[in-house]
């Protein structure tokens, strides 16, 4: 018998769109201003900058190591650094988010196991990854799931050492040094700096790191005015959901 898992309340006076901008569903021009604010903070122009430039490193890495479906088992040091940096900013942005909007456990540490709680608020198991910069993937003969693993989790039951995704199984061989580097692969950087991609997008929406961001100046039941900003968007993926819809 699976054991049963339960997200933690929300902590008293949070608002669930206060810390995860994609779900504010409303229109109000309050509400509008502060998720501006919110995306052009300081902290979140920090992870910004720092996504940009873990993807620029892997980037580079191409003119070594073409990006195509036959080299994706390819290792190298540098593919288990770009690995590490992504799956610490993996870290830094799920917890603060996970204690923005929950009490921190007082007898454990938070591990990949709370962050990846957060899929029941998020639905990040589902999106699927493409690049241009990878022919196969154009040609939609393949695409990388950051989070297929979690596929398999019901959202009730504990998640269990099957369900972590296998780009942060290879973080923690490779964490402190270059034991595991074999597992360091070209699949695995693509996988992890996809896997912190797909998480900002689904906390932040556009104007992070796709789209544009959007500065709302008058809104009301009838009109909206505002002004959309340009910005540099992630240069190596894009994404969409795979799901279902009946026509009944």
């Amino acid at each position: 018998m699976k054991e049963t898992y339960l997200l933690p309340e929300i902590r008293e006076g949070i608002r669930i769109h206060d810390v995860i901008l994609t779900k504010y569903i409303g229109k109000s021009l309050e509400e509008e201003q502060k998720i501006f604010q919110k995306k052009t903070s300081q902290s979140v122009m920090r992870i910004r900058s720092q996504f940009l430039l873990i993807e620029k490193e892997l980037i580079r890495t191409f003119e070594y190591v073409e990006p195509n479906y036959n080299n994706l088992k390819t290792n190298s040091i540098r593919f288990a650094s770009i690995i590490r940096e992504a799956c610490n900013l993996y870290e830094l942005v799920s917890k603060e988010v996970y204690i923005s909007l929950f009490d921190k456990p007082v007898e454990r540490k938070l591990n990949i196991i709370n962050y990846l709680s957060l899929d029941k608020i998020l639905n990040f198991h589902n999106v699927c990854l493409s690049s241009p910069y990878i022919p196969s993937m154009h040609e939609d003969k393949h695409k990388l799931f950051p989070f297929v693993e979690l596929l398999e989790w019901d959202g009730l039951s504990k998640i269990t050492s099957q369900l972590i995704p296998k780009w942060w199984n290879t973080y923690n061989k490779i964490k402190h040094n270059n034991d595991g580097i074999d597992c360091a692969t070209l699949e695995n950087a693509l996988l992890s700096v996809g896997g912190v991609y797909v998480l900002i997008n689904s906390i932040y929406g556009d104007g992070v790191l796709v789209g544009n961001l959007r500065e709302y100046t008058n809104v009301d039941m009838i009109n909206s005015i505002y002004i959309d900003y340009r910005i540099e968007d992630s240069k190596l993926f894009t994404y969409a959901t795979i799901g279902s819809q009946s026509i009944i």
